[in-house]
């Protein structure tokens, strides 16, 4: 992150205002960072940003249907730095194509309804500029002329992901079983994308529950315990002193498992139960400690 700008450099060593990239503006991560370090007005800031930077950068160029371009500054104008990127980073091409995706989470996520008008502007795009799904090419400029000649999944996954925002179920389900149906198993790029787009459109790449997680001891009242591995598939180790009582509550807080324990080391076996987050309370004497776990 570029100190006090808020704005996403793409490397560690390169970029910021005067370069950025749209593609890897993640909104719906940010807010899930601020929740977990407890630092939500920071990484609220870099979520804003961002969409300030996408619909500058819509603006400045008179894009249509949510167009961004490879590269830019983050004015939203061209950048002077982005020469050495295809079309110098001024079209929407393999880069920008990720952009819809990376956005709709935030409204799959978070309900953001930055994330809802800019996922529907590309949506909108789609069906009714190109016709649908069927007609999208990968490559575009801002104005929405095309530039490209392939049909494939970087292209049509993202634009199928954006119409989880665009208020048209008919569109939606066309993008799914287009994006369903293209095979490119050569093509790394594009079955990669393909993979995370569907783990979307089918809800399997879901806002995890919220946890701040460890695998060291953590004391509560001077009860000393501890809970390894965590996240875990089910099976852990608690430790914990002898005869304390062990509960394991569900995120509903129906109570899965009580026990009276014999030894420190306890293996817990949970691995029937549903993947998600648990609570943990171990009661010794009046004291009590409690955590929270992941089953993955």
């Amino acid at each position: 992150m570029e100190a006090n700008t808020f704005v996403l450099k793409p490397g560690d060593m390169f970029g910021g205002s005067s370069l950025t990239n749209p593609s890897y503006f993640a909104p719906a991560y940010y807010r899930a960072f601020g929740v977990f370090t407890n630092d939500s007005t920071f990484w609220n800031s870099v979520a804003a940003k961002a969409y300030v930077m996408i619909n500058a950068n819509l603006t400045q160029n008179n894009a249509v249907g949510g167009l961004v371009s490879d590269w830019c500054a983050a004015s939203g104008d061209y950048s002077s730095q982005s020469s050495g990127y295809h079309a110098q980073g001024h079209t929407y091409y393999y880069d920008a194509a990720r952009t819809p995706w990376r956005i709709v989470m935030d409204y799959v996520w978070h309900g953001n309804n930055d994330g809802k008008i800019y996922a529907k502007k590309c949506s909108d795009f789609v069906r009714v500029t190109l016709g649908g799904t069927a007609n999208i090419k990968d490559g575009y400029n801002q104005n929405g002329t095309v530039t490209g000649q392939w049909h494939n999944a970087t292209f049509v996954g993202a634009f199928a992901c954006a119409a989880m925002a665009g208020e048209n179920q008919p569109h939606l389900d066309a993008s799914y079983t287009d994006l369903k149906n293209l095979n490119e198993p050569n093509a790394y790029f594009n079955q990669t994308l393909k993979t995370l787009y569907q783990f979307l459109l089918t809800g399997n790449f879901y806002l995890p529950p919220t946890a701040t997680l460890s695998n060291t001891s953590f004391v509560s009242n001077n009860l000393e315990t501890a809970i390894y591995p965590n996240p875990n598939n089910g099976v852990f180790t608690i430790k914990a002193p002898l005869q304390s009582l062990i509960g394991v509550f569900d995120s509903q807080g129906k109570e899965v498992l009580n026990t009276k324990v014999a030894t420190e080391l306890n293996a817990i076996d949970l691995s029937k139960y549903s993947k998600g987050l648990y609570l943990v309370k171990i009661t010794y004497e009046d004291q009590q400690a409690t955590q929270k776990i992941v089953i993955q």
